[in-house]
């Protein structure tokens, strides 16, 4: 009767574990249902409910931060590929200060004008006839570049005057056995100043003013048998000059140029066989003039 229920009381808990569990009917949506959690299954807690500590711990999202437009950087200029050409240097030499120099090389004229004195039929033609002039001579500088200061002298020759009386005696020679010749010589120095209107280019106008001491002289020759010579001496109270100058290239012009002198002769001397027969001042004082025109050359113009 023991073996029974020991029998028994092993038997019926086998046959309990055998047999199949019974599968809960499905409830219909939104019924809540007494289930346990499917990971009660899989030997994991349940969650737990959020407590208030951790729902405080939340960060709060921080505010947005605004950023300040930037203003757009400027496109960059424009560039091309073209090749930069050299700009080419000019054909006008530049105007220039410093040291100047002018001279006639034999391209000059002179014609006289007005009285010597104030005398009897004493022109200033009668004692010389027209004077070529083989040179003038010019040294300055230019001060700036329109302006020149400097110092000329000039040196004419030519044929005696139209006076009568010295006419007769030196056409009278002209023969064989007389020889008698006749000249006249004329000479200019002082300072000036000129003035140049564009002194930078290729055409420079310009215009002076002068004055000096100025000297005349007429000799009668007779192959040196007999000599007879006059001077007159006095001073040029006016050169009025002015010309244009072409300059082709640095340190080098030319041009016409045109001088009209106006003076006045205060001493007077005259030889004879070298002997001195008179020597003085004038008493009957006039004005006369020269009129040049020629080709002039110039260094650093």
């Amino acid at each position: 009767m023991r073996f029974r229920v020991v029998w028994s009381a092993w038997l019926v808990p086998l046959v309990a574990s055998a047999q199949p569990a019974a599968v809960p009917a499905p409830s219909a949506p939104g019924t809540p249902t007494n289930q346990p959690d499917p990971r009660a299954f899989t030997g994991q807690p349940p969650p737990s409910a959020p407590t208030a500590t951790a729902a405080a711990s939340v960060p709060t999202p921080a505010p947005p931060v605004v950023i300040a437009p930037v203003a757009p950087t400027p496109p960059p200029p424009a560039t091309t590929n073209a090749a930069v050409v050299p700009a080419r240097p000019s054909a006008v030499p530049p105007a220039r200060t410093g040291f100047q120099m002018h001279f006639v090389p034999l391209s000059a004229f002179a014609v006289p004008l007005g009285d010597a004195t104030a005398g009897r039929r004493d022109s200033l033609s009668g004692r010389y006839g027209w004077q070529w002039v083989p040179l003038e001579l010019g040294l300055g500088a230019k001060v700036i570049d329109q302006l020149y200061l400097g110092a000329y002298v000039s040196l004419g020759v030519g044929y005696e005057g139209s006076d009568s009386r010295t006419s007769a005696r030196c056409e009278a020679g002209n023969d064989v056995g007389d020889d008698v010749s006749c000249s006249s010589t004329t000479v200019h120095a002082g300072i000036e100043a000129r003035y140049s209107f564009a002194a930078a280019e290729s055409m420079n106008g310009w215009l002076g003013y002068g004055f000096g001491m100025t000297s005349g002289n007429q000799t009668i020759s007779d192959a040196g048998r007999y000599r007879e010579s006059t001077t007159a001496r006095g001073l040029d109270v006016a050169r009025l000059s002015g010309g244009l100058d072409f300059r082709p290239k640095k340190g080098f012009g030319l041009g016409p140029y045109g001088v009209f002198s106006v003076g006045r002769y205060l001493h007077t001397r005259t030889e004879i066989r070298e002997d001195v027969t008179f020597s003085g001042d004038i008493d009957a004082k006039s004005f006369h003039a020269w009129l040049s025109i020629g080709l002039r050359m110039v260094v650093f113009p």
